[in-house]
């Protein structure tokens, strides 16, 4: 009996649903629309097609073989043993290289205290020193003020033994001085002022006569007398006369002395620092508007205008105290 090769309806003359594509299918669309043409022809299957190698070409193949678990594990122990190697090896090289450099700050700073303490050890020899020195000088300075006081002291002393040496002498200054002149012939001259004021100066009135050298050719005579009142009585009529007389004031005129014309000053024959106090006086009574500036008794005495008390000058400090009133 002969076999009906009559191929199957398509599925577009029976009009039904063309069956799902079942997703398990590998094989390629082009192998499976040649399969259906050569059912469709009736002619003979190509039994040797080589599906296999049809799929090759488009299936990827995976040759290399999965590792197994074991081998993987071996492999990771031999990466960590590697870098751990590694980083013991660079953490042993940096630990190296840190230690240098401690042990070369460590020697650093030993120097550096070694030094800071010679720096200690001698800045306490110093301050030791200091305090030494300190207490020296506080003791100098004590010692100073003392021998400050005590010199001033015996300034005081010495211009009052002067004062009182001086006491009764004094200072004619502008008469000339002749080439051979001797001690009676500055008594003559002496008692002729005496006359002239209308006050007898006599031989027993009369302790000592002399010239005192001076920067200048005007070299006074300084008259020591027997007391104090005698030389009293001398000033007070020398400046009654010279009241009197304004416009014939006591000169070398009045002495008969051949000699050119020159004013007689008589004052009080005073030391060297009342002279210079009584300078200072002078220049400060200008400037302050002090009318009358004088020597008696060897003291300094200022005063304001007339009918003011007077007001007695010891030091220059005075002045100051005086200038700010």
């Amino acid at each position: 009996m002969p076999l009906n090769r009559t191929p199957p309806p398509s599925h577009s003359q029976t009009g039904s649903p063309a069956p799902a594509a079942t997703p398990t299918s590998t094989a390629p669309a082009f192998f499976a629309t040649s399969l259906n043409s050569d059912l469709r022809t009736g002619s003979e299957p190509n039994l040797h097609y080589d599906f296999e190698s049809e799929e090759s070409a488009y299936v990827t193949q995976r040759n290399i073989k999965r590792k197994r678990e074991g081998d993987n594990q071996l492999t990771s122990d031999y990466l960590n043993e590697d870098l751990r190697l590694f980083f013991e090896q660079m953490f042993g090289e940096w630990s190296r290289r840190q230690d240098a450099k401690n042990n070369i700050i460590l020697k650093t700073v030993n120097e550096i205290k070694n030094q800071n303490s010679a720096i200690t050890e001698s800045l306490d020899f110093m301050s030791n020193k200091y305090d030494e020195l300190l207490k020296k000088f506080t003791i100098l300075e004590e010692e100073r003020e003392k021998n400050r006081h005590y010199i001033k002291s015996l300034e005081n002393r010495i211009e009052f033994l002067e004062r009182n040496l001086r006491s009764s002498s004094i200072e004619i200054k502008n008469i000339p001085k002749s080439p051979r002149e001797t001690k009676a012939a500055m008594i003559s001259v002496v008692q002729k002022i005496g006359k002239v004021i209308d006050e007898d100066i006599n031989s027993p009135d009369i302790c000592d006569v002399r010239r005192i050298n001076t920067k200048t050719d005007n070299k006074p005579i300084i008259l020591q007398l027997s007391s104090v009142l005698k030389k009293e009585n001398i000033l007070r009529k020398l400046k009654q006369f010279n009241k009197n007389n304004k416009d014939n004031r006591l000169s070398t005129g009045h002495l008969d002395i051949n000699a050119p014309l020159k004013p007689i000053y008589i004052s009080e024959h005073v030391s060297t620092e009342t002279r210079r106090l009584y300078h200072a006086c002078r220049e400060f009574s200008k400037e302050n508007h002090f009318s009358f500036c004088w020597i008696a008794g060897g003291r300094v005495y200022l005063r304001k205008t007339e009918g003011l008390p007077a007001v007695r000058i010891d030091s220059t400090s005075d002045l100051s105290k005086l200038s700010s009133k």
